[in-house]
């Protein structure tokens, strides 16, 4: 008897087992996962309804295709896996992710096919940072009655209104996105006053890159614009009191080549950027010493590759490096701001391995930031910029790390490195 009681025992606990082994591995299948509790869902909306989910866990979903209309009522991260990869699909209907919760964050996430992208509702305090938007016939990001959230580093394409503030939204950041394809680029309108819009990418909006409709007092500079719309009496700051905007359609001189136009872009007659820009805006982030800082470059070349290197011997060498691109034979400039805590006092320029000459514009250079301004025959040449009494060691160092990059990055052609070889030897040779 005492046997049978134990095999029974005993075959109860290994089902058990089992039966437990079947459900975490199960659980481990699903796409949506709670990261504070451990545990996984079917589907975001479910993850975001738990009981379990509270005020401040983070939602991390997978890759992959939900075919869902979601409604942020917690204040969650909604985080996805791999940017653009998580794809929330709205069927052609109503609103793909609606944020009623404030301090909320959503970003990763490609949200497509509705009528609104996201649609922040009477909320403060959010992050809407590193989505793709597309495919929505009213508006990509949508905000309604919502004060101090930061939509940043978005890309919208394919909308009615790129970025829409309606409605008493009031001091919000909108910075650092791409529009594209949307009749009107980034909105303001009824009341939604004291708005900063900046660094952003406004494309192929017929009607408007940016529109202010009975708006007030919001701050538009450092964004690149193909015209701006403003009505209902608005009146705005479309500068920063020293920078502006990059309008297409711009035709001002710069005789004093600081690269900042002479005379005013006239909107209408209540709004002007004062100091519009020459060419496009450009904003790079460099962590150093687990501090985060923005290299600002405005140029009316194309910039690409840009990097910040260093060497460590024999000792440090800090340099900023990327490509310019323009019409061959045209002259390009460059205007860039540097932090000297990157890269300090004085600089050499080399452009393709040779030193050209630049300005220190210091009118409005300090000892936290350094503005230079520099000009050179264009085609797609690279831009080297390091302190200037870097030894005859360390600069050919940072020469043969920028000749690595650029034989296995494959961007440059062979005559590039074959002037960065002879530059080398040059310096050697001194």
């Amino acid at each position: 008897m005492k046997q049978i009681l134990l095999l029974f025992t005993l075959s109860f606990l290994l089902t058990f087992s089992i039966s437990n082994t079947y459900i975490k591995v199960s659980a481990q299948n699903l796409p949506v996962h709670n990261i504070d509790t451990g545990i996984d869902y079917a589907t975001i909306q479910e993850a975001i309804d738990a009981s379990n989910t509270t005020n401040g866990h983070t939602i991390l979903v997978d890759d992959g295709t939900y075919h869902e209309h979601v409604n942020v009522h917690k204040t969650v991260k909604l985080l996805a896996a791999d940017q653009s990869k998580a794809i929330i699909d709205g069927n052609g209907t109503g609103q793909v992710v609606s944020l009623t919760a404030s301090a909320a964050q959503i970003a990763g996430f490609t949200v497509q096919n509705a009528e609104y992208g996201i649609f922040i509702h009477s909320s403060s305090g959010c992050r809407i940072a590193n989505n793709t938007v597309m495919s929505t016939s009213q508006a990509g990001i949508y905000l309604w009655e919502s004060i101090e959230n930061l939509i940043t580093n978005n890309t919208i394409a394919n909308t009615s209104h790129g970025i829409w503030l309606l409605s008493y939204s009031t001091n919000n950041i909108i910075s650092n996105n791409f529009v594209t394809n949307s009749p009107q680029g980034i909105v303001s309108s009824y009341n939604c006053n004291n708005n900063t819009i900046i660094s952003n990418t406004v494309i192929s909006s017929r009607l408007g890159g940016v529109v202010m409709g009975g708006a007030y007092n919001n701050t538009i500079y450092h964004n690149n614009i193909e015209q701006a719309w403003s009505y209902g009496d608005s009146s705005n700051f479309w500068d920063d009191g020293t920078e502006g905007n990059f309008w297409k359609d711009y035709s001002g001189s710069d005789t004093d080549e600081d690269g900042i136009g002479e005379t005013p872009y006239t909107i209408d007659g209540k709004n002007q950027d004062n100091h519009p820009l020459m060419g496009m805006f450009n904003d790079f982030t460099v962590t150093w010493e687990e501090e985060c800082y923005h290299v600002y470059v405005i140029s009316n070349s194309t910039i690409s590759g840009f990097d910040f290197r260093v060497t460590y011997e024999p000792a440090i060498g800090k340099a900023i490096v990327f490509n310019v691109t323009g019409e061959d034979a045209a002259v390009g400039f460059c205007r860039i701001m540097i932090p000297t805590a990157l890269v300090n006092y004085s600089y050499t320029v080399l452009v393709d391995g040779k030193e050209v000459d630049y300005t220190l514009l210091e009118d409005i250079s300090n000892s936290t930031h350094a503005y230079l301004y520099f000009t050179y025959t264009t085609s797609t040449k690279q831009v080297l910029i390091v302190r200037e009494y870097a030894s005859s060691l360390m600069l050919p160092l940072l020469l043969i790390s920028t000749i690595v990059a650029v034989v296995f990055s494959k961007k440059k052609d062979d005559k590039l490195v074959v002037n960065y070889l002879r530059d080398l030897c040059r310096l050697k040779e001194t």
